[in-house]
């Protein structure tokens, strides 16, 4: 199955590599203005200097986004209406406005979009929301993402971080938050822009209240979600072997020690395991809007944090 590929920087390059490990998929053409993009694809790739150029191509199923996220919506929009099926690299956009008009065009011509919201595709997280499921009520959730990187100049720390956060909590809730703010912890300027940790916060309807840190001061690279149930805790980390733990207290306050019980989860890995999804909806041949509906959920609860961000409305 011949796709094409928009953008060849950090992201789009790990597609590059990955898709040469899932059978039944081919990356056929790439959108780039990077000279060393030839040196990254195989000789029968075409490459294009124009992304339109690609995602008018007929002999492509699909289009992978990989690009700055300010340009999402216009592209996929358009891949979407030449009938490619899309795979948009998170955040979906970074305007609300945007989000539902992108998903209004996906709902129009019965698309196949997804999006990379990379953790939902991690085998881990999968055995996390299955065991979730046997614990009981909700009552609160934890979580840290970030790491000593680079500031990036195309979108803030809470657009670049909070995505995955936002997508895990959303979906283990199973709903929209009543209220959702951002308070700035730390902040620092640097040479490629403003480093922050930011303070994250939504509370839900159910009482379920979901605190994260997110930031590009940290020591050391953090990925990791604690869920406390009525009948235990669940911890996902995915920096560590054992990356789903199940305790059977509930006490929100204790620390999680030893006692926990590791639980089993599949090996492949998360980009994998999407562009698998990716081909297998593109086979299919049916619509595919749960992944844009939840995305356009992400950028309306960013937005929301972001305007507390900059105004200061904080508790």
């Amino acid at each position: 199955m011949p796709i094409g590929l928009v953008g060849a920087g950090r992201w789009g390059r790990n597609f590059i590599s990955t898709l040469r490990e899932i059978p039944g998929i081919s990356l056929s053409r790439i959108a780039s203005s990077n000279p060393a993009t030839a040196a990254l694809v195989d000789a029968d790739c075409t490459i294009h200097s124009d992304w339109q150029d690609l995602v008018s191509s007929n002999d492509i199923e699909g289009v992978i986004i990989a690009t700055p996220p300010a340009t999402h919506g216009v592209i996929a929009s358009r891949a979407i209406m030449n009938n490619k099926a899309v795979l948009i690299e998170k955040p979906l956009t970074t305007d609300l406005q945007s989000a539902l008009s992108l998903k209004a065009t996906a709902e129009a011509h019965r698309a196949i979009v997804l999006v990379d919201h990379i953790q939902l595709y991690n085998p881990a997280w999968a055995a996390f929301k299955n065991a979730s499921e046997q614990m009981g009520r909700l009552i609160n959730i934890r979580s840290e993402a970030g790491a000593p990187s680079p500031v990036r100049t195309d979108v803030t720390v809470l657009w670049d971080w909070a995505p995955h956060d936002v997508a895990l909590g959303l979906r283990l809730t199973g709903a929209m938050p009543t209220s959702a703010v951002c308070r700035k912890l730390i902040s620092h300027e640097v040479p490629q822009g403003i480093a922050e940790q930011l303070e994250l916060k939504m509370e839900f309807s159910n009482q379920v209240q979901m605190r994260t840190e997110i930031g590009t001061l940290f020591t050391e690279k953090r990925r990791w979600l604690r869920a406390d149930f009525e009948h235990g805790t669940l911890i996902f980390d995915d920096r560590v072997k054992c990356k789903v733990m199940k305790y059977e207290a509930t006490d929100s306050t204790k620390a999680v020690d030893s006692w926990g019980i590791p639980l089993p989860f599949g090996s492949a890995s998360p980009l994998e395991n999407i562009l698998s999804a990716f081909e297998t909806f593109i086979s299919a041949g049916q619509p595919f809007l749960s992944d844009i509906a939840l995305g356009t959920q992400v950028v309306e609860v960013l937005s929301t944090m972001d305007y507390s961000r900059r105004n200061h409305n904080i508790e």
